[in-house]
């Protein structure tokens, strides 16, 4: 990648200290976290998502963001997270015949 780093994890690479270790690595590109569980979001995301003051004392200039899949494991966010997220909902299922179900 041109950023000279990799800016993907899977879930199970997925803690706070390893997502705040990439942000600063990263400088702005967006990390991505495939195939969050509910287990693993609940022990590492909650506490990622809320830490507000990540970078202040730092001076980062550029803030990454976190793209954050997760099946149907993962199911509900509270709503103190939910303000602080973006969350897309997709539902794709098997083609059958012209409409997917």
């Amino acid at each position: 990648m041109m950023i000279g780093q990799q800016p993907k994890l899977s879930a199970s690479e997925f803690t706070k200290t390893s997502i705040d270790n990439i942000k600063h690595k990263i400088q702005g590109a967006p990390i991505s976290v495939d195939d969050m569980t509910s287990i693993r979001f609940a022990q590492h995301a909650i506490e990622t998502i809320k830490n507000e003051d990540f970078g202040f004392l730092n001076n980062l200039i550029s803030y990454p963001s976190v793209v954050i899949s997760a099946n149907d494991d993962v199911k509900v966010v509270s709503s103190e997270i939910k303000r602080k997220t973006v969350i897309c909902h997709v539902q794709a299922g098997e083609y059958s015949g012209g409409f997917y179900t």
